[in-house]
């Protein structure tokens, strides 16, 4: 038996579980700066975690206001964290011993996509809309299901003036949003306002993109 459980002490793999549960339980629980000081304790234990690098990116990008003191920091730290998970998850993830390959490849595209739309909020937050389209395209690929990537990059289109392309984005959202009211509205706005621009692109700049009240945690 190792020291640790000697000690009746949590050896790393058990802390490792632990802190998994706590960060899930705080996303539960709208608590985002807890959740993600418990990502990064994960990652300290074990800095090629996949899962956790992928969720502590998640957070960042999404809940770093423009009045943050502390942003720039935040957002290079889920930039980082978004860029080693796409180098990880393929040799590091966790997976049961009895999924398929199939079932372990559609884990690994997700989490894939999840770090791809990372990225692209990171990218929005700092107002680099080519970045966040390029990125953003590549998460609607792998993780088609999430409307935020969706109305994400609608509006990463929006602010380059790709105005018609934009629309397509948009209607997915809505679609993939069907469950979701207040996403919904937020697609559904941003839909109406890229037709109208195709036919009239005059009209008013977008508001900033403010995901975190669609997020599920603050």
């Amino acid at each position: 038996a190792t020291l640790a459980r000697l000690l009746l002490l949590p050896d790393d793999d058990e802390l490792a579980l632990l802190y998994r549960k706590a960060l899930y339980d705080f996303q539960n629980a709208n608590q985002a700066d807890k959740a993600i000081e418990m990502g990064r304790k994960m990652i300290a234990l074990d800095p090629n975690n996949p899962e956790a690098l992928v969720m502590t990116a998640t957070f960042l990008a999404e809940r770093t206001r423009e009045s943050d003191l502390d942003r720039d920091e935040r957002l290079g730290e889920a930039t980082r964290d978004a860029t080693k998970a796409l180098q990880t998850v393929d040799t590091d993830i966790m997976l049961p011993a009895n999924m398929t390959e199939e079932q372990a490849s559609g884990v690994k595209n997700q989490m894939k996509g999840m770090a791809y739309a990372a990225l692209g909020t990171a990218a929005i937050a700092k107002k680099d809309y080519a970045e966040a389209e390029k990125n953003l395209k590549q998460a609607s690929q792998l993780y088609a299901g999430d409307p935020l990537v969706w109305l994400r990059l609608a509006y990463a289109l929006d602010q380059q003036k790709k105005y018609a392309e934009g629309v397509t984005p948009a209607n997915n959202c809505i679609q993939y949003a069907a469950d979701q009211p207040q996403v919904a509205n937020l697609c559904k706005t941003e839909r109406d306002r890229l037709v109208q621009l195709t036919k009239s692109p005059a009209a008013p700049a977008a508001p900033p993109c403010d995901s975190s009240s669609t997020t599920g945690i603050s």
